[in-house]
């Protein structure tokens, strides 16, 4: 998307606070148990809520369990923080990590923006194209595909 699109200046506010100048510094929500009972959909939407909850609480959001588990999907999606398991050890230490461990603590998410000034459907927009960038891997791998596949066509 280029910069026109209504969505990225919210898209690159939660780039920004997903990549904080120190992690040894930021306040974190660290979710430790994801929603594991739903479909890849379900999921994302409950991780769509806990971004939400962090971006509305002014923290980072980072999910441990999510990454260490592959439930994310690391080999398909990049990653969503620049903040490292032992920035996450520091936080939680030091006390600037709130932990989560389950579904209700993001349920009140589910559907609103966490910032009045952004519409819900302009943050589910953007938190959506956050959560699902393609990893450098898969667009490799689309490129070599890309580059090797005949055209495309339809047959009449």
């Amino acid at each position: 998307c280029d910069d026109r699109n209504p969505a990225m200046p919210v898209f690159h506010e939660i780039e920004r606070r997903q990549s904080p100048p120190d992690c040894r510094a930021a306040q974190m929500l660290v979710n430790e148990a994801p929603w594991r009972q739903a479909g890849i959909g379900s999921r994302f939407s409950f991780y769509r809520a806990c971004l939400a909850r962090a971006v509305q609480q002014n923290r980072t959001y980072v999910d441990v369990a999510c990454a260490a588990s592959s439930d994310c999907l690391p080999e398909f999606v990049h990653p969503w923080t620049t903040c490292t398991a032992d920035d996450v050890q520091a936080a939680k230490s030091e006390g600037r990590a709130t932990v989560i461990n389950g579904y209700d603590e993001c349920f009140a998410f589910f559907q609103v923006s966490p910032k009045p000034q952004w519409p819900a459907m302009l943050w589910a927009a953007a938190a959506t194209s956050f959560l699902l960038r393609p990893s450098a891997a898969l667009r490799a791998r689309l490129a070599h595909d890309l580059a090797h596949l005949p055209p495309y066509r339809m047959a009449m």
